[in-house]
């Protein structure tokens, strides 16, 4: 079993709130929203949208259908501050602009 990063993990937990949440919601145990898995697929797999969501074993259409957009709109918002602070972090390169023609 691979580990998440410490970074991806903090990620993975926001999903399990939110899937914590839907099942108490629905009355549903939580492993018949998303698995822990499926979950950590999620995040490892960086899904934006309900294909790549299809593509985790073990989700199919109806959950798709169900919990995707909840899910999908949590993982775009994750991932897009996640890659901002990337982007942060990356050594600026020197301005091109000021290169001598």
């Amino acid at each position: 079993r691979e580990k998440l990063s410490e970074e991806d993990f903090a990620l993975y937990s926001k999903l399990r709130e939110l899937r914590k949440s839907i099942a108490e919601q629905e009355g549903v145990p939580m492993y018949a929203v998303f698995t822990n898995a499926q979950l950590a697929a999620m995040v490892e797999n960086r899904v934006r949208d309900k294909q790549a969501m299809l593509g985790i074993e073990g989700v199919g259409q109806s959950k798709v259908d169900k919990y995707g957009n909840d899910f999908l709109q949590l993982c775009s918002e994750i991932f897009t501050e996640a890659s901002v602070r990337e982007e942060d972090d990356k050594p600026q390169p020197p301005d091109a602009s000021n290169s001598g023609s």
